[in-house]
């Protein structure tokens, strides 16, 4: 069974780039903890930072100013569907810290 947990993530100010590395620091963790007991885990960050990408392990897609939460998930769902074979997919903030 492979799991893909995700951040989607958009530059607002140097904070949130901070959270999302702390994040994604945590993450990794947690990702080598569940291979070891068995699990295929899969984590991307997905960025929609207008202008230019700020975290260098993301998947980027440039986008138009404004928030639009569905539409930015909805095109990271289309790009697992068409480069990943995943069975559970999850999203997480990339303000949160796991």
């Amino acid at each position: 069974m492979k799991i893909s947990i995700n951040i989607p993530f958009w530059f607002s100010n140097e904070d949130r780039l901070e959270n999302l590395k702390s994040s994604y620091k945590s993450l990794v963790n947690l990702q080598k903890y569940l291979t070891i007991n068995g699990l295929d885990v899969d984590i991307n960050v997905f960025e929609f930072s207008e202008g230019k990408q700020y975290f260098e392990k993301s998947i980027y897609f440039p986008v138009k100013e404004g928030y639009n939460k569905s539409t930015k998930l909805n095109l990271a769902l289309k790009w697992l569907k068409e480069n990943r074979e995943i069975d559970i997919v999850s999203f997480i903030d990339s303000d949160c810290v796991v």
